[in-house]
């Protein structure tokens, strides 16, 4: 099953039927599924979904105006919290014993890396990293130094299959070697095919392949594999089957659960035309030669078949 946080609705498809299910009308600003449930935050709420039960249990409240932007949910039931208002939070779903730290903008994205390093995104303070809750780092653009992030804005951060990192920024996706604390950054170059489509990257993702798939602003989606050094670039088409159906990409949503099954993955990538549509692009990835060569789109607002 896919669940969808859209404006004003927060839906499931069925990916085997691809039948469309309203969950619930609230403005779901991020959702994670942990243990059988479906989590959602909504404004200062964090609600619990039973897939048995339409009505959602209140986990926490937090405080007014602590509106939650990015919801990760960890391996021993911590749920980690990002707000409008600039702050980092963990909230024990056992216990619900919490701790808060600044990240001095609004959260746009929260990741947990394999180290138990907390990396989040922000609107304009760069990234807030917390080493196993101790240590605070914050890493920042610096003009006069190459050797860091692209932008202070950063929407998307992923690690990959050898634990380094890759950042989406309004400027640009970079690559940080952990080992040697070393940045690169990749750019659009019209002269080479086989760059970045547009610089200013949304949402970083990797398949249960290793493969990295970015979605970008006006640019469609970019996809490669670190270890084969192989690139594509999905652009934007109105024709079904050749292309997806926005240049904007906003989220990504891989269907392997670490694996692929019958030889192929499905990508689901939540586009958007207008600020009130969002639409969804199947691309079927093929494990061993990396074709995602079939692309269905599905418009939320009618029933999907």
């Amino acid at each position: 099953t896919l669940f969808v946080a859209a404006p004003d609705e927060l839906f499931s498809v069925d990916l085997r039927t691809l039948e469309h299910k309203t969950i619930s009308q609230d403005n779901s600003r991020a959702i994670a599924y942990y243990d059988g449930y479906l989590y959602v935050a909504s404004a200062n709420l964090l609600k619990r979904y039973s897939i048995s039960e339409p009505m959602p249990e209140i986990t926490a409240v937090f405080n007014e105006g602590d509106n939650i932007t990015a919801l990760l949910i960890s391996e021993d039931g911590i749920a980690w919290l990002g707000t409008e208002k600039g702050d980092i939070l963990s909230y024990s779903l056992h216990n619900g014993a919490t701790k808060k730290w600044s990240a001095g903008s609004m959260v746009e994205n929260i990741f947990l890396d394999s180290g138990k390093n907390l990396w989040a995104a922000t609107f304009s303070n760069g990234i807030i990293l917390i080493e196993r809750e101790k240590n605070v780092k914050n890493l920042l653009h610096d003009e006069k130094n190459n050797n860091s992030i692209s932008s202070n804005f950063v929407r998307s951060i992923c690690e990959d299959e050898n634990g380094n990192m890759w950042i989406g920024t309004f400027s640009g996706l970079d690559f940080l070697e952990k080992k040697t604390g070393r940045f690169s950054h990749f750019l659009p170059d019209r002269f080479r095919p086989e760059s970045l489509s547009n610089s200013s990257v949304w949402v970083v993702k990797k398949d249960g392949q290793g493969t990295m798939w970015i979605g970008t602003f006006f640019g469609g989606v970019n996809y490669f594999n670190p270890d084969y050094a192989f690139y594509r670039t999905f652009p934007y088409t109105s024709i079904e089957g050749v292309g997806i159906s926005s240049q904007i990409i906003r989220k990504i949503g891989i269907n392997d659960a670490g694996e692929c099954h019958n030889r192929q993955c499905d990508i689901w990538n939540i586009v958007q035309k207008t600020a009130y549509e969002p639409t969804f692009d199947a691309l079927a990835n093929q494990r061993n030669g990396y074709d995602a060569d079939e692309v269905r789109h599905h418009n939320h607002n009618q029933e999907i078949k």
